[in-house]
């Protein structure tokens, strides 16, 4: 009974621990939405320290829009402004890539809807039916399927394009 007594704080100790590690926390990461895809553009930019950055959305002939975002001088990310219920967000959705010491890069992406794609970029027109935009200050192509860097006779799925 002694033992009972003296162990039964430790064990009520033991149980609440447990019971605080089985809460559910909140993300630290919550997502914000917006009227606008502008608002949702801005609040992103505005999460981050000051860097300049150029975002331009791409129009794809899929139906798809995409967002290439170019921060300092050659440093390129993927994004995508996320439509829900009348309401938007935007989410940088591939890694940094630097073509500094490069004439390009090319690298596979997927939407949220599950659609994949690749984007090449390139400091001189590599592939026949790439466009040159000052904005960003590279040749953009957009493809689907499975091509490489050398392909050029590539179909470019960008109809449109527009800095936000």
């Amino acid at each position: 009974m002694i033992f009972i007594r003296n162990c039964f704080p430790l064990l009520l100790l033991s149980i609440l621990l447990v019971l605080a590690g089985c809460q559910k926390t909140a993300s630290t990461q919550s997502v914000h939405w917006s009227a606008t895809k502008e608002e949702a553009l801005l609040h992103y930019k505005e999460q981050l320290p000051r860097v300049d950055e150029t975002y331009l959305e791409l129009m794809l002939t899929t139906g798809d829009s995409v967002v290439l975002v170019k921060q300092n001088q050659s440093f390129y990310a993927m994004g995508e402004i996320y439509r829900n219920q009348g309401e938007y967000t935007f989410e940088r959705t591939s890694a940094w890539v630097d073509i500094g010491n490069t004439t390009g890069a090319m690298w596979a992406f997927t939407t949220k809807a599950g659609t994949g794609y690749k984007l090449k970029i390139a400091k001189s027109q590599e592939d026949t039916s790439s466009f040159y935009n000052e904005a960003v200050g590279v040749y953009l192509t957009v493809s689907d399927g499975d091509r490489e860097y050398n392909d050029i006779n590539v179909t470019n799925l960008i109809s449109a394009a527009s800095v936000l």
